[in-house]
């Protein structure tokens, strides 16, 4: 890939990250991305290493322990269990992310895009070290 591919797929990611619930995620990721290095293709590769710990951590911690703690509450309803969280949005939120509400919810297949997207990285640091650019 060249750099210019590398551009592209940040474009990419930088579209699809947009969407209202992913906007939290992509924050989270952004927040502890070290000042952008010259080149494209480290940009991408430190993006996907941090969205990948950063879905694992969310996919593994946060909305399950969440509804464990609601739903294993005494007053509780066992027969009908909570399976996700809906936030609704401020007004000022509503209008900058253009949705009411964000729905957070386990997602059972979220370990085969975790494997995807940790294959991808893997495959982007190996042609990276092909190519001499060394992490």
């Amino acid at each position: 890939m060249t750099e210019s591919d590398y551009a592209a797929l940040l474009q990419h990611i930088a579209e699809r990250m947009g969407d209202p619930s992913l906007v939290a995620l992509h924050t989270e990721v952004m927040r502890g991305m070290p000042p952008p290095p010259t080149k494209q293709s480290e940009l991408a590769l430190e993006y996907l290493v941090r969205l990948e710990e950063e879905m694992r951590l969310q996919a593994c911690t946060v909305v399950p322990n969440i509804l464990r703690l609601v739903n294993s509450s005494p007053t509780a309803d066992q027969a009908n269990q909570i399976r996700g969280i809906r936030v609704r949005l401020s007004d000022s939120d509503k209008e900058l992310y253009h949705s009411d509400d964000v729905d957070l919810i386990p997602a059972p297949g979220m370990e085969g895009v975790l494997q995807a997207l940790g294959a991808l990285r893997v495959d982007l640091q190996l042609e990276m070290d092909d190519r001499g650019l060394q992490r």
